[in-house]
């Protein structure tokens, strides 16, 4: 097997949040060097790279609550509309009785 196929087998992992890779590992605080923490090799061991993704993660899911509100929300508000609009006619149609028996009377 040559070099360049087995670069091609075997991809270098690089860590998404401070770029140490196998070959340039970054150092901790315990002067350990850092190591995988997933299989596809994209996050290491550094507790800086861990709150970050914990600090990713929750961007994440923030948006995603935001995207399901704003989905929602014209929903909400068109029930609301129509709430509002049962009421008035409501209102309306007692005045108008109230209206017609003082005629009456």
């Amino acid at each position: 097997m040559s070099a360049a196929s087995l670069a091609l087998a075997e991809p270098v992992g690089v860590c998404r949040h401070c770029g140490c890779t196998d070959d340039a590992p970054c150092r901790l605080y315990s002067n350990d060097q850092c190591v995988w923490q997933t299989e596809a090799r994209d996050l290491c061991s550094n507790p800086r790279c861990f709150r970050a993704e914990a600090a990713a993660l929750r961007a994440v899911e923030r948006k995603r609550k935001q995207e399901l509100a704003s989905a929602v929300l014209p929903i909400a508000e068109r029930w609301a509309r129509s709430r509002r609009r049962e009421a008035e006619m409501q209102r309306s149609r007692r005045r108008r009785m109230a209206k017609s028996s003082r005629r009456a009377a």
